[in-house]
Protein backbone atom coordinates (compact mmCIF):
# COMPACT_ATOMS: atom_id res chain seq x y z
CA UNK A 1 0.00 0.00 0.00
CA UNK A 2 2.82 2.30 0.87
CA UNK A 3 4.33 1.60 -2.44
CA UNK A 4 1.97 2.54 -4.05
CA UNK A 5 0.57 5.68 -2.34
CA UNK A 6 4.38 6.70 -2.98
CA UNK A 7 3.87 6.30 -6.58
CA UNK A 8 0.68 8.19 -6.98
CA UNK A 9 2.78 10.74 -5.40
CA UNK A 10 5.91 10.74 -7.48
CA UNK A 11 7.78 10.23 -4.51
CA UNK A 12 10.98 7.59 -5.59
CA UNK A 13 11.57 4.17 -4.75
CA UNK A 14 13.37 1.13 -4.26
CA UNK A 15 12.90 -2.95 -2.99
CA UNK A 16 15.49 -5.09 -1.55
CA UNK A 17 14.25 -8.56 -0.59
CA UNK A 18 16.00 -9.88 1.67
CA UNK A 19 14.88 -13.49 0.77
CA UNK A 20 17.09 -12.59 -2.26
CA UNK A 21 20.15 -12.87 -0.75
CA UNK A 22 21.85 -16.28 0.53
CA UNK A 23 23.95 -14.17 3.41
CA UNK A 24 22.81 -11.31 5.59
CA UNK A 25 25.86 -9.76 4.95
CA UNK A 26 25.36 -9.66 1.04
CA UNK A 27 21.90 -7.59 2.11
CA UNK A 28 23.18 -5.15 4.54
CA UNK A 29 25.70 -4.71 1.62
CA UNK A 30 23.33 -3.97 -0.96
CA UNK A 31 20.63 -2.07 1.19
CA UNK A 32 23.25 0.24 2.32
CA UNK A 33 25.28 0.70 -1.47
CA UNK A 34 21.38 1.72 -2.51
CA UNK A 35 20.67 3.98 0.33
CA UNK A 36 23.88 5.23 -0.44
CA UNK A 37 22.65 5.90 -4.21
CA UNK A 38 20.19 8.03 -2.87
CA UNK A 39 22.21 10.66 -1.63
CA UNK A 40 19.90 10.24 1.82
CA UNK A 41 20.45 12.55 4.75
CA UNK A 42 18.06 10.50 6.75
CA UNK A 43 17.00 6.90 6.88
CA UNK A 44 13.47 6.38 8.65
CA UNK A 45 12.51 3.09 9.23
CA UNK A 46 8.37 3.27 9.43
CA UNK A 47 7.45 -0.55 9.53
CA UNK A 48 10.83 -2.22 8.29
CA UNK A 49 10.34 -5.52 9.89
CA UNK A 50 13.90 -6.58 9.24
CA UNK A 51 17.09 -6.02 11.58
CA UNK A 52 20.02 -3.57 10.43
CA UNK A 53 23.34 -4.49 10.24
CA UNK A 54 26.48 -3.14 10.92
CA UNK A 55 27.26 -1.48 7.67
CA UNK A 56 24.23 -0.41 7.75
CA UNK A 57 24.08 1.48 10.70
CA UNK A 58 28.22 2.63 10.66
CA UNK A 59 27.10 3.97 7.46
CA UNK A 60 24.34 6.17 8.48
CA UNK A 61 25.42 6.61 12.62
CA UNK A 62 23.20 9.15 14.23
CA UNK A 63 20.84 9.34 10.93
CA UNK A 64 18.82 6.87 11.41
CA UNK A 65 15.34 6.44 12.96
CA UNK A 66 12.77 4.06 13.51
CA UNK A 67 9.08 4.47 13.99
CA UNK A 68 6.79 2.08 15.53
CA UNK A 69 2.76 2.29 15.07
CA UNK A 70 1.06 2.21 18.37
CA UNK A 71 -2.09 2.88 19.87
CA UNK A 72 -1.88 5.38 22.16
CA UNK A 73 -3.78 4.96 25.87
Amino acid sequence: YALERAKNNGIDTSVIKRKDYDAFEDYDIALTNLIKSKNADLVVLAGFMTILGKTVIKSFENRIINIHPSLIP
